[in-house]
């Protein structure tokens, strides 16, 4: 999937996502009319050690990392928020889907992950939605 043209009824969009090739890097995504911007945020948490270990060390992060750590990958996610008018929810989700990994790829862990071209950076060559993948 390719957002170069924009999503249609989004305006403004906004959040944070974990890409393959980068599993270690938190990428603020945003689109703005026109601009679709990723930039490095930073590490994720995770990076930082394991569930346990921070919470012993930093115990005012409980609630932040009760609500979004996950098994192994810790907070690592994709969690965006879009604002516009007669958007289709559906078709912006199956556009996004397009763009996870498959149960086998997770497999294969960071290591190969490091080999992958970014989803969102792929020529189009499917159409979704009035996205391209």
């Amino acid at each position: 999937m390719t957002v170069d043209r924009g999503i249609p009824g989004v305006l403004r969009s906004k959040g944070f996502i974990w890409i393959a090739s980068r599993p270690n890097e938190c990428l603020t995504f945003s689109i703005a009319g026109g601009t679709t911007r990723m930039e490095n945020s930073g590490p994720w948490l995770a990076c930082y050690g394991a569930r346990n270990d921070l919470l012993s060390s930093q115990p005012h992060l409980r609630d932040y990392i009760d609500r979004v750590w996950q098994g192994e990958y810790g907070d690592r996610r994709q969690e965006i928020v879009f604002i516009g008018a007669e958007m289709d929810r559906g078709a912006i989700e199956a556009a996004f889907d397009e763009c996870l990994l498959t149960a086998n790829e997770m497999k294969e862990g960071p290591t190969a992950w490091y080999g992958y071209e970014a989803a969102m950076m792929r020529p189009a060559t499917s159409q979704a939605a009035g996205l391209s993948r």
